[in-house]
Protein backbone atom coordinates (compact mmCIF):
# COMPACT_ATOMS: atom_id res chain seq x y z
CA UNK A 1 0.00 0.00 0.00
CA UNK A 2 1.43 3.35 -1.02
CA UNK A 3 0.27 6.52 0.68
CA UNK A 4 0.81 9.97 -0.78
CA UNK A 5 1.80 12.53 1.81
CA UNK A 6 1.73 16.27 1.36
CA UNK A 7 5.16 17.86 1.39
CA UNK A 8 5.50 19.14 4.98
CA UNK A 9 7.92 21.83 3.84
CA UNK A 10 5.01 23.59 2.11
CA UNK A 11 3.16 24.13 5.39
CA UNK A 12 6.26 24.57 7.59
CA UNK A 13 8.89 25.80 5.15
CA UNK A 14 11.87 25.95 7.54
CA UNK A 15 10.96 23.31 10.13
CA UNK A 16 12.94 20.29 11.18
CA UNK A 17 11.21 17.49 13.07
CA UNK A 18 12.04 14.81 15.60
CA UNK A 19 10.16 11.61 16.38
CA UNK A 20 10.96 9.46 19.40
CA UNK A 21 9.83 5.87 19.84
CA UNK A 22 8.84 5.56 23.49
CA UNK A 23 9.59 2.44 25.48
CA UNK A 24 6.96 -0.27 25.74
CA UNK A 25 5.86 -2.02 28.88
CA UNK A 26 5.16 -5.74 28.68
CA UNK A 27 3.73 -6.80 32.05
CA UNK A 28 6.55 -6.16 34.53
CA UNK A 29 9.14 -5.69 31.79
CA UNK A 30 10.12 -2.26 30.47
CA UNK A 31 11.72 -2.25 27.04
CA UNK A 32 15.30 -0.97 26.77
CA UNK A 33 15.35 2.69 25.74
CA UNK A 34 17.74 2.12 22.87
CA UNK A 35 16.41 1.04 19.48
CA UNK A 36 12.82 0.47 20.64
CA UNK A 37 10.13 -1.32 18.66
CA UNK A 38 8.35 2.00 18.13
CA UNK A 39 11.58 3.62 16.91
CA UNK A 40 12.03 0.95 14.25
CA UNK A 41 8.39 1.24 13.15
CA UNK A 42 8.41 5.05 13.17
CA UNK A 43 11.61 5.14 11.13
CA UNK A 44 9.99 3.07 8.40
CA UNK A 45 6.96 5.38 8.37
CA UNK A 46 9.03 8.57 8.45
CA UNK A 47 11.27 7.24 5.70
CA UNK A 48 8.21 6.65 3.50
CA UNK A 49 6.96 10.17 4.21
CA UNK A 50 10.17 12.15 3.81
CA UNK A 51 12.60 10.19 1.62
CA UNK A 52 10.98 11.48 -1.55
CA UNK A 53 11.79 15.10 -0.66
CA UNK A 54 15.24 16.53 -1.24
CA UNK A 55 14.44 19.29 1.25
CA UNK A 56 15.15 16.94 4.17
CA UNK A 57 17.77 14.52 5.38
CA UNK A 58 16.90 11.76 7.82
CA UNK A 59 19.07 10.72 10.72
CA UNK A 60 18.69 7.79 13.04
CA UNK A 61 19.43 8.25 16.74
CA UNK A 62 19.01 4.65 17.92
CA UNK A 63 20.76 5.32 21.23
CA UNK A 64 17.73 7.43 22.24
CA UNK A 65 15.23 5.79 19.85
CA UNK A 66 14.97 9.07 17.96
CA UNK A 67 14.62 10.09 14.34
CA UNK A 68 15.67 13.49 13.08
CA UNK A 69 14.04 14.91 10.00
CA UNK A 70 16.33 17.81 9.17
CA UNK A 71 15.30 20.57 6.78
CA UNK A 72 18.24 21.51 4.54
CA UNK A 73 16.73 23.25 1.52
CA UNK A 74 17.43 26.71 2.95
CA UNK A 75 21.12 25.83 3.18
CA UNK A 76 21.28 24.91 -0.51
CA UNK A 77 19.42 28.05 -1.53
CA UNK A 78 21.70 30.43 0.40
CA UNK A 79 24.67 31.44 -1.80
CA UNK A 80 26.87 32.02 1.26
CA UNK A 81 26.15 28.53 2.63
CA UNK A 82 26.29 26.62 -0.67
CA UNK A 83 30.08 26.97 -0.70
CA UNK A 84 30.23 24.71 2.36
CA UNK A 85 26.77 23.13 2.84
CA UNK A 86 28.07 20.12 4.76
CA UNK A 87 29.33 22.38 7.55
CA UNK A 88 25.89 23.95 8.03
CA UNK A 89 24.07 20.61 7.79
CA UNK A 90 26.39 18.99 10.36
CA UNK A 91 25.85 21.91 12.74
CA UNK A 92 22.06 21.71 12.38
CA UNK A 93 22.12 17.94 12.91
CA UNK A 94 24.35 18.40 15.98
CA UNK A 95 21.91 20.88 17.53
CA UNK A 96 18.90 18.63 16.91
CA UNK A 97 20.71 15.59 18.29
CA UNK A 98 21.67 17.58 21.41
CA UNK A 99 18.05 18.58 22.03
CA UNK A 100 16.87 14.98 21.71
CA UNK A 101 19.60 13.71 24.03
CA UNK A 102 18.93 16.44 26.61
CA UNK A 103 15.21 15.61 26.55
CA UNK A 104 15.86 11.87 26.75
CA UNK A 105 15.01 11.46 30.43
CA UNK A 106 11.76 13.40 30.05
CA UNK A 107 10.69 11.35 27.02
CA UNK A 108 11.30 7.81 28.23
CA UNK A 109 9.82 5.87 31.11
CA UNK A 110 12.35 5.72 33.90
CA UNK A 111 13.59 2.38 35.20
CA UNK A 112 12.90 1.71 38.86
CA UNK A 113 16.24 1.54 40.58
Amino acid sequence: MHTNYANPSKKYPTASFVAVGARSIFGDTIEDAQNTIRFRLYYKMVYQMFSQYEDFILMQLPEVSGIGIVFVNDIYSDPQKTQSPTKYIVERVRKIKKIVQESYDEIHIQDDE
